[in-house]
């Protein structure tokens, strides 16, 4: 890695995030516990994708994969150009697969990072689940040279569009998804947030890297990702619908009316005493 990513690790073992992406305007996220981090710094020929976060939850490269590559100063994995939805490769050989349930979001927040370098304007980057798939799915991708951040769950969809990235150079993308909005950020800078109703993510599918795992390239495209992978993290925090409590009323009593005075009777004066 050109950039490492430094960690604190807390007494419970779990780590916190010192770099991971940019400061999002929810502050429900501005601190995010890793759940996963691909370095992608395998060396040539290597077949298992290794976790360097807490649960050491690993993959299974493809054998198109080239790993060990060296790309301005970053080793990395690299994929040939490919035609993402003609090209009758295996999709097994050029995807990245790690089949875990803790990757799913779930219906609280979750973050992920990818460092990636490409030309072509096309491509899946990153997903848990496709377009039909139960419980849902995410996924990062690049469609016409932009990177988009999609999060579809029980309650609906919520995507968000950068501006184009097919420019040949090292790129730092990030998007977070809370209960009802979705962030992007590129490079560190904030791309923008998209408030909507997601719900719960949580589906049987594994983390794909680098293209679908279920498509045919006849009924479903594979959208296989060409380029370079430096790095791919997942994270998770803590994010919940604000809860508006009732207002509460004090109903005071009335005050009950004072009682009408008590006529005093006048006592007639006495008549003079005539003498």
């Amino acid at each position: 890695m050109s950039t490492p990513v430094r960690y604190l690790a807390a007494a419970s073992c779990s780590i916190a995030v010192i770099l991971f992406g940019f400061t999002s305007s929810s502050s429900a996220a501005s601190a995010a516990t890793v759940v996963a981090a691909w370095e992608m710094n395998e060396s040539a020929g290597a077949h298992t994708l290794h976790d360097s976060g807490p649960d050491k939850i690993h993959g299974t490269i493809g054998s198109a994969v080239t790993t060990g590559a060296v790309v301005d100063g970053a080793v990395a994995h690299h994929r040939s150009t490919v035609d993402p939805d003609i090209s009758p490769l295996d999709p097994e050989r050029l995807a990245v697969v790690i089949d875990d349930d803790r990757l799913d979001p779930a219906d609280g927040g979750h973050v992920l990072t990818v460092r990636l370098r490409t030309t072509s304007p096309f491509g899946n980057v990153v997903q848990k689940g496709q377009s039909g798939t139960v419980g849902g799915f995410f996924k990062l991708e690049i469609n016409s040279g932009r990177v988009s951040c999609l999060h579809r769950g029980d309650l609906g969809t919520v995507s968000i569009t950068s501006g184009r990235i097919d420019d040949g150079l090292w790129h730092s993308v990030t998007c977070r998804r809370g209960v009802d909005w979705v962030e992007l950020a590129v490079d560190d800078a904030a791309v923008g947030r998209r408030d909507g109703p997601i719900g719960t993510t949580n589906n049987r599918s594994p983390v794909t890297i680098g293209g679908k795992g279920r498509c045919d390239q006849r009924t479903v495209g594979c959208d296989y990702f060409s380029g370079d992978l430096d790095a791919v993290r997942v994270g998770r925090f803590t994010d919940a619908v604000a809860v508006v409590e009732p207002t509460t009323t004090t109903t005071v009593a009335p005050t009950a009316a004072a009682p009408p005075p008590i006529p005093v009777a006048l006592e007639a004066a006495p008549a003079p005493v005539v003498k």
